[in-house]
């Protein structure tokens, strides 16, 4: 995000961070700056990571946070969604097995229960979903009409996963988010869901494009990341709320 996202969005100020890093570390916007400095240093002495590294993911969280909201304005208000039931488990074999009955012709629910993912077929139900908001799914699912099954799929938090596609309509309408952005029970609407994936599908994409090594141990990294996100829905909250007439 900050090698190459900073140059698709406006240009982040010094403020803009401060102002971040005041809402994350819970000092008010308008305590004077002795106040702030001594707040911080408290804050950022409890962090598991270098002031310097948590100024870095204050800075690629609101360049995150322009990208996903750049993201979302420009999708349309309808597009391919899927109802889907399926299960993951970290046992790859698990999971395969429950593919092959599938293959010989057992029932989606049947082979679930028999595999030890599922013992209720109410249970399998995910629920609608836009296509482009399922990440690493989403590949799986795409050529599939309803009642197909995916194949094993490598999910990103190291599990496997199968999905069986229930009904599928390629022009249903994104549902809106449910309370008031930024706060505590605001429930994202799918155009953020899909905004958020396009930007980790980009960050996915750079991989081999840019110079990066790694340094951090995966706790530390999984907090970066973690933050980051948090910071970016913050900014993506506050945009919206803005609008909001």
């Amino acid at each position: 995000v900050l090698q190459a996202g900073a140059s698709l969005v406006d240009a982040v100020s010094d403020a803009e961070v401060e102002a971040a890093i005041r809402k994350q570390a819970d000092i008010a916007a308008y305590a004077p700056q002795a106040q702030y400095a001594t707040s911080y240093a408290a804050f950022i002495a409890k962090l598991p990571i270098t002031k310097a590294e948590f100024e870095r993911t204050v800075r690629a969280g609101v360049i995150a946070g322009r990208m996903i909201e750049k993201n979302r304005k420009a999708l349309p208000d309808e597009g391919v969604q899927v109802r889907v039931e399926g299960e993951q488990s970290p046992d790859r074999s698990q999971v395969q097995r429950v593919r092959d009955d599938v293959t010989s012709g057992t029932d989606f629910a049947v082979a679930m229960a028999k595999g030890g993912l599922s013992s209720k077929p109410e249970d399998l139900d995910i629920g609608w979903h836009p296509l482009d908001a399922l990440d690493e799914v989403k590949d799986a699912l795409a050529s599939l009409r309803p009642g197909e099954v995916s194949g094993v799929v490598a999910l990103r938090n190291g599990n496997w996963g199968i999905y069986r596609v229930v009904e599928r309509d390629d022009r249903k309408k994104y549902e809106d988010g449910v309370g008031t952005p930024g706060t505590r029970d605001y429930q994202r609407g799918q155009k953020d869901r899909i905004a958020e994936a396009q930007l980790r599908e980009w960050v996915d994409g750079q991989g081999d494009a840019l110079h990066t090594k790694r340094e951090l141990s995966k706790d530390r990294e999984a907090w970066i990341l973690k933050r980051t996100q948090a910071i970016a829905r913050d900014l993506t909250a506050a945009a919206q709320k803005a609008a909001t007439p």
